[in-house]
C-alpha cells in the first residue's frame, strides 16, 4: 500500500509538470535509444547464436606457413577432398567456394554472387528450402547432372515467383542445369550469394597445384572439443605439406569457431568501441537528469519539509523520488525502443545493401535480448539519475530549510554536484568529438592521398569467359580483342583496354624470383606482389605516366618474347640503385611452365590495396604487369575513357558485350569515384556513427553547463545584488558566471582529451594518416566546445546582468 501510494504520488508529481517531465523523457530517450541501437547490433554481430544446427560447435578450418603464421589462407579443394576422408574430430567436413553465376535461359543473361558447395553441407547446417529439395551426396558424384539452388529473389525478380520453377531447366555458366530448390526469403549464405551449385570434385591430381581455395568448416563430433580438432587437423595439415610441396597452401592450421571467420578482430574492436560511445552518451543524458531533478528539488524543499513534519520518514521520501526516476526512466524507454528500431532497421538494410555486406545472419537484432538490456538500462538509469537526488529529498527532512529557504549550505552542496556532474559531462562529450574528428580526418587523409590514376572520366565493369565457352587462350584473347575493338569505336570513348584488377580495387598477387637468385626449398614463401594482366591501352586510360621503356604493344604476343612492365616502387625493391630495364624474373616460379619475364618498361606507382579501410601500406604500389596476349585470363574488367559523365556509357558497353556474346552479362559498372566511395564506406559509416553520438553528447552537455549555471545565478541573487549595490560593473558580473564555466570546460576538455586518446587508440586499426592524438582534432573539438559553453553561458550571465540590486536584496 505504501509503494502504491507513493508512486501515485510521483506519477501526480510529474503530471503537475509537464515541461520538466517532457525535457527529462526526451533526454533519457536518447541515451537508452542510442545504448539499445548499439547492443541491437552486438547482439546481432557478436553476441547472437549462429542461426544453424548445433552453431556453438561449429568450427571453421585455415592454414598457415610456419615463416608466416599470422597469414592465413584457405586449403585447397583437393586438400579438402584429403582432409574430409582422413579426419574424424569432425561430425562431417564441409566446404564452399564463393563464385560468380551466370544464369541464362532464352530470356536474358544475368550474373550472380553465388557459391559451389559441398553436397551434405545445407542439410548439415539445418537449412530447409522452401519449394524443393536441398543438395545431397549424390549431386557432387563425378559425372552427376548439373543441379543448382537459387534464392528467393532470384525466384521473385527473374522467374516471378512461378510455382514450377523447381524442375526448370537453364543454362548455369553456359552448362545445362535443373533448378531443384528454393531458399527462403533472406537466406543469402554466406554473404549476399543467391545462387548456389554443388562443388565439382572431378579433380585433376597433375593439376593438383592450380585449384582454388576453398572455406572449410564443420561441427564438433559428440566429445571432441576445439583443442583435438586443432591437434588432429594440425597433424593432418603438414602431413598434406610434406606429400604435396608445391601445392600446399601452408603446413599450419589455424582451427577456429566458425563466427570468428566473418566477423574479424577489428570489426568487434569497432563495435564494442561504439558501443562504449553510447554508453558516454547515456551517461551524459543520466548527468542531466540528475541534475534537472536536483534543481527541481530545490524548489521543493518546503514541500519535503512539511512532509517530514508530518510524519513522513526518510524511507517515503527517498521512494519519492526514485519512483519520479523510474517513471521517467518508464516513459523514456517505448521512445527509445521505437527509436532504435527505427535505426537498427535503416542501417541494417544500408548495410546490407553495400558492397561489402557482413554474413546474412549478421545484422541489428532486436528480439528477447534487447527486451531485458532495454529494461535492465531502464533500471540502471532510473538509478543513476535517481539515487542521489532521492538521498538529498531524504537528508532535507533534518536541515532547517524553512528558514534558509534552500539557498544555504543544502542549496551550494547541490550546485557542487550539479558542477561535476557537468564536468564528467563535457570529459565525455569530449572523448565522443575527438573520436569523431578522427575518423573524419581519415576519411579527408583518404581521399586526398594520390594514388597515381587520373579517375575522371572512367568506367569500368567486369565480365566473366567460362570454360565450356571459351575453352582455351586463343578464344579468349581473340574475344578480348574483337571486344576491344568495339569498344574502341564508341563515340564517346576516348580510349578502351582491359585489366584484371581496377586501381583500388586490391590486386591479385604472385611470388616472383629475380634472375639470379635461388628457389628456396619447397615449403617456403618468395615475397609476393600486386600483379595485373592488361590490355594495351590501359596506361593511356588511368593516365600513368610511362617513365621508362616502352609500353605492351600488338607485337607482344603469346608466341613472342614473355615480358613485364613494374611499377617504379617494385623496381626500386628488387634492383635498387640500377637499370631495370632487360631485367628478368620468373613470377610464380614454382609451377613448372612459369616463363622468364622481360621488363620492359617502368610506370608510375599506382595504390592497388584496399582492403579493409586502414587503407595501403607501403607495399601498396609494388605490383608488375603482364599482356593479356601472352596471358589470357578468364575474368576481365573493360576500362574506358570516355567524354563526359562515365555513367553515360553503362549502355553502350553492355550492348557491346551483348553483341560480341548475348549470354554474357556486365557487372560491377561503376566509375572511378564509385570504387573510392566504396573503399570509403565502412569508414564512413563509422565516422557518421560517432558524429551522431558526438552530436547527442554536445547537445546534452551543453544543455547541462546551461541549466547549471541557470541555478546557480538563482542560488546566487542575493550576492549579485549586494556587489551590484557595491557598485561590481556588468563585465564584473559577466565574468563571474563566465568563470564558473570555463574551468569547467577547461578540466573537462583535459579529462575528455585523455580518453578521446583511449578511443584513437581503440580505432588505430582503422584509422588513416592520422594518430590516436591528432592536434589539429583536439583544437577543433577545444573550439566547438568553447562556442558551445559560450552559447551555454549568454542567457544565464544576462539573467545575472538584469538583476535589480533593490529587488534582489528584498528576496526571501
Amino acid at each position: 500500500m505504501l509503494l502504491w501510494f507513493e508512486l501515485r504520488q510521483a506519477w501526480s508529481s510529474l503530471r503537475h509538470s509537464p515541461g520538466y517531465t517532457l525535457a527529462c523523457v526526451l533526454i533519457l530517450a536518447a541515451g537508452i535509444g542510442l545504448s539499445l541501437f548499439m547492443f541491437s547490433a552486438l547482439n546481432g554481430f557478436i553476441l547472437k547464436p549462429l542461426p544453424f544446427t548445433d552453431g556453438e560447435r561449429l568450427v571453421h578450418l585455415e592454414v598457415a606457413r610456419s615463416e608466416d603464421p599470422g597469414r592465413n589462407d584457405e586449403p585447397t579443394l583437393p586438400d579438402y577432398v584429403d582432409l574430409r576422408r582422413e579426419q574424424t574430430v569432425l561430425t562431417d567436413l564441409h566446404a564452399y567456394m564463393e563464385a560468380t553465376i551466370n544464369l541464362s535461359d532464352g530470356v536474358r543473361p544475368e550474373r550472380y554472387n553465388g557459391a559451389f558447395v559441398s553436397g551434405r553441407m545445407f542439410s548439415a547446417l539445418g537449412l530447409i528450402p522452401q519449394l524443393g529439395r536441398s543438395f545431397d551426396s549424390d549431386d557432387e558424384r563425378i559425372g552427376a547432372p548439373k543441379v543448382v539452388i537459387i534464392g528467393h529473389d532470384v525466384w521473385q525478380n527473374r522467374y516471378g515467383g512461378a510455382a514450377d520453377v523447381v524442375g526448370r531447366q537453364v543454362r548455369m555458366n553456359g552448362v545445362p542445369a535443373t533448378i531443384v530448390g528454393v531458399m527462403p526469403v533472406g537466406f543469402r549464405f554466406p554473404r549476399m550469394h543467391q545462387v548456389w551449385s554443388p562443388l565439382d570434385l572431378d579433380l585433376d591430381p597433375a593439376q593438383r597445384g592450380q585449384f582454388a581455395g576453398v572455406e572449410i568448416f564443420g561441427h564438433l563430433a559428440p566429445g571432441q572439443t576445439l583443442d583435438a580438432a586443432q591437434a588432429q587437423f594440425g597433424r593432418l595439415v603438414a602431413d598434406l605439406a610434406n606429400r604435396y610441396p608445391v601445392s600446399s597452401r601452408g603446413d599450419l592450421a589455424v582451427v577456429k569457431p566458425f563466427a570468428e571467420e566473418f566477423i574479424n578482430p577489428i570489426t568487434r574492436s569497432i563495435l564494442y568501441t561504439l558501443f562504449a560511445a553510447v554508453v558516454l552518451v547515456l551517461l551524459i543524458a543520466c548527468a542531466n537528469v540528475a541534475n534537472l531533478m536536483l534543481a527541481r528539488g530545490s524548489t521543493r524543499i518546503r514541500e519535503v519539509a512539511l512532509r517530514s513534519a508530518l510524519g513522513a520518514g526518510r524511507t517515503r521520501l527517498l521512494l519519492g523520488v526514485m519512483f519520479e526516476a523510474l517513471l521517467i526512466a518508464a516513459l523514456a524507454a517505448p521512445i527509445a525502443w521505437l527509436g532504435a528500431s527505427w535505426g537498427a532497421a535503416e542501417v541494417s538494410t544500408m548495410i546490407a545493401s553495400g558492397e561489402d555486406p557482413p554474413v546474412y545472419w549478421a545484422r541489428a537484432a532486436i528480439d528477447g535480448w534487447a527486451w531485458l538490456f532495454v529494461i535492465g538500462v531502464t533500471l540502471l538509469a532510473s538509478l543513476a539519475a535517481g539515487l542521489y537526488p532521492a538521498w538529498r529529498a531524504a537528508n532535507l527532512a533534518k536541515a532547517p530549510t524553512l528558514r534558509d529557504g534552500g539557498h544555504g549550505s543544502t542549496g551550494r552542496q547541490a550546485g557542487r554536484l550539479s558542477r561535476a556532474l557537468v564536468l564528467i559531462e563535457i570529459a565525455a562529450c569530449t572523448a565522443l568529438l575527438t573520436a569523431a574528428g578522427l575518423a573524419l580526418r581519415s576519411v579527408q587523409e583518404i581521399q586526398t592521398m594520390p594514388n597515381g590514376v587520373s579517375m575522371d572520366g572512367v568506367l569500368t565493369g567486369r565480365i566473366g569467359m567460362f570454360a565450356q565457352a571459351y575453352p582455351d587462350g586463343d578464344e579468349r584473347r581473340d574475344f578480348i580483342e574483337r571486344l576491344q575493338q568495339r569498344l574502341q569505336a564508341l563515340p564517346m570513348v576516348e580510349q578502351a583496354a582491359f585489366t584484371t584488377a581496377v586501381p583500388l580495387q586490391d590486386a591479385g598477387r604472385s611470388e616472383l624470383l629475380v634472375e639470379g637468385q635461388t628457389l628456396p626449398p619447397a615449403g617456403s614463401r618468395l615475397p609476393s606482389w600486386f600483379h595485373s594482366v592488361v590490355s594495351p591501352g590501359y596506361f593511356d586510360v588511368f593516365d600513368i605516366p610511362l617513365l621508362a621503356g616502352r609500353d605492351f604493344a600488338e607485337r607482344d604476343r603469346v608466341d613472342s618474347q614473355p615480358v613485364a612492365i613494374i611499377s617504379q616502387s617494385l623496381a626500386e625493391r628488387l634492383w635498387p640503385g640500377r637499370d631495370p630495364l632487360g631485367q628478368r624474373f620468373q613470377a610464380a616460379p614454382r609451377e613448372a611452365d612459369s616463363p622468364w619475364l622481360t621488363v620492359i618498361g617502368v610506370v608510375g606507382d599506382v595504390r592497388m590495396d584496399a582492403e579493409g579501410f586502414g587503407l595501403m601500406d607501403a607495399s601498396g604500389s609494388e605490383q608488375f604487369y603482364q599482356p593479356y596476349a601472352q596471358l589470357p585470363q578468364r575474368f576481365i574488367s573493360p576500362v574506358l575513357r570516355v567524354r563526359g559523365d562515365p555513367r553515360d556509357a553503362i549502355e553502350p558497353l553492355r550492348h557491346a558485350v551483348a553483341q560480341a556474346d548475348p549470354d554474357m552479362p556486365v557487372y560491377w559498372l561503376r566509375s572511378m569515384q564509385d570504387w573510392l566511395d566504396i573503399v570509403l564506406y565502412d569508414i564512413r559509416l563509422m565516422t557518421w556513427l560517432f558524429g551522431l553520438f558526438a552530436s547527442f553528447a554536445l547537445v546534452l552537455a551543453s544543455a547541462g553547463l546551461y541549466a547549471v549555471l541557470a541555478y546557480a545565478v538563482s542560488l546566487r541573487t542575493r550576492e549579485i545584488g549586494v556587489r551590484r549595490a557595491l557598485g561590481a560593473s556588468r563585465g564584473n558580473i559577466a565574468g563571474l558566471v563566465a568563470g564558473q564555466s570555463s574551468w569547467q570546460v577547461g578540466l573537462g576538455l583535459c579529462l575528455g582529451g585523455v580518453l578521446g586518446v583511449g578511443f584513437g587508440k581503440a580505432l588505430s586499426s582503422v584509422l588513416y594518416g592520422v594518430g590516436s592524438f591528432d592536434p589539429l582534432t583536439f583544437a577543433t573539438v577545444s573550439l566547438v566546445l568553447a562556442v558551445a559553453a559560450a552559447l551555454a553561458t549568454w542567457i544565464p550571465a544576462r539573467r545575472a546582468l538584469a538583476i535589480e540590486p533593490l529587488r534582489a536584496l528584498q528576496q526571501d
